[in-house]
């Protein structure tokens, strides 16, 4: 099921027979909100989050996790009408949420910056030491990224066509130099052993829209999809690059932000925010979809303004460390 099908109202129309027939409820409106996300209006007038999911290990890690998770502010799944929990169709196991209205954190603003580092250390001091039967476990966040960057290697002929070889090629060799350094001087077996014997959970996308600031002036972290039982310095590695353009990448800001002290925290969370797999990310995202000439040669140009300030930044981490 493409994300074009999904949008499709036909489709919605069977989805909304499928929820009517299995699951007891009685959708009046579906509206698309990304992909199979789905805001949901039943004929009471109460309105939900209809959400599918693909991998039955992360519906059951979520499902036990929200049993365990302390905070009562966390957005949970509540059971169907018919007394599920979730329900598969079309390929994806689908669960209900109640809908919250609010709006998300916008990194551009350091008071927002300051809420969301708030709230993502009160996650994880939260779900410090819960246990679920069967966690998700990932690999380890280096292997991830040097899988990223084989991917990045196959879309060359695309800085080819742009007439920008030599940005992919200094892109490649860049990250592939800052990975094996990490991999060399970084003992990432203990430290996920650590983390699975602490039990420490990582919430995984920490992207702005997933801070919601509701109408009651709370913010909480939503969409658990990547939650996974792993060190929590891979969320604020994440975290970090996503503030790296609103702080001028400015080590001292960024730092001051994260609230990194110990030594060599600052080394590991700093050598892997300069790696630039999230401009690797942000470009293979672009690569998959069609894209006339033109806007392939703006995103390049773009790409190239970024390269031009990582590359600093990754200067200014070698010299801050040595």
């Amino acid at each position: 099921m493409n994300k074009l099908a999904l949008r499709d109202e036909a489709f919605q129309a069977r989805l909304s027979s499928f929820l009517q027939t299995k699951a007891h409820l009685c959708p009046e409106k579906l509206r698309y909100l990304k992909h199979a996300v789905f805001v949901l209006r039943d004929n009471c007038g109460q309105e939900y989050i209809l959400k599918g999911i693909k991998q039955r290990a992360s519906v059951q890690q979520q499902l036990d996790f929200q049993v365990a998770y302390p905070d009562p502010n966390i957005v949970r799944f509540v059971h169907f009408p018919n007394g599920e929990l979730f329900l598969y169709e079309y390929g994806y196991y689908w669960l209900l949420m109640p809908y919250r209205e609010g709006l998300s954190l916008q990194f551009a603003n350091k008071q927002d910056r300051e809420m969301a580092v708030e709230v993502l250390r009160n996650f994880h001091l939260a779900a410090r030491g819960i246990n679920v039967a069967d966690p998700v476990i990932r690999s380890p966040l280096v292997y991830k990224w040097e899988k990223r960057l084989h991917r990045f290697s196959k879309t060359r002929f695309l800085f080819e066509a742009a007439g920008k070889d030599s940005l992919a090629r200094e892109i490649i060799d860049t990250t592939a130099s800052l990975l094996e350094r990490l991999r060399k001087d970084i003992d990432w077996y203990t430290m996920e052993k650590t983390a699975v014997d602490r039990r420490s959970w990582t919430h995984g996308d920490v992207a702005s829209h997933n801070f919601l600031r509701t109408n009651s002036g709370t913010v909480n972290v939503i969409d658990f999809d990547l939650l996974s039982m792993a060190p929590e310095s891979y969320d604020w590695i994440q975290l970090g690059q996503r503030f790296l353009p609103y702080v001028n990448h400015d080590i001292k800001q960024l730092c001051s932000h994260l609230f990194l002290k110990k030594e060599e925290e600052i080394e590991f969370i700093l050598r892997s925010v300069a790696t630039p797999v999230d401009l690797i990310r942000e470009w293979l995202l672009f690569s998959r979809r069609k894209r006339s000439w033109k806007q392939l040669s703006e995103y390049v140009s773009n790409l190239e303004e970024k390269w031009k300030q990582r590359v600093k930044f990754v200067k200014d981490v070698e010299i801050v460390l040595t």
